[in-house]
């Protein structure tokens, strides 16, 4: 995790909030964002959207390098 940001959307108890991260590994760096009222669910939908494309990023690569 190398970056970790939280702005509010909207105002109020219910506020939305948004979250961005940016995370990186090997030498790859994916930016991804969560938006909910819950900020810890906002935390999280954000850093599994980083991972997978990070994932899917490592996939890619090993499939293109492989053929």
């Amino acid at each position: 995790l190398d970056e970790y940001r939280v702005d509010a959307i909207t105002g109020g108890t219910d506020a939305l909030v948004d979250v961005s991260v940016k995370l990186s590994k090997d030498g790859k760096t994916v930016t991804s964002r969560g938006a909910r009222t819950d900020i810890i669910m906002a935390s999280v939908e954000a850093v599994i959207a980083g991972m997978n494309r990070l994932l899917r990023e490592e996939h890619e690569d090993r499939s293109q390098n492989s053929d």
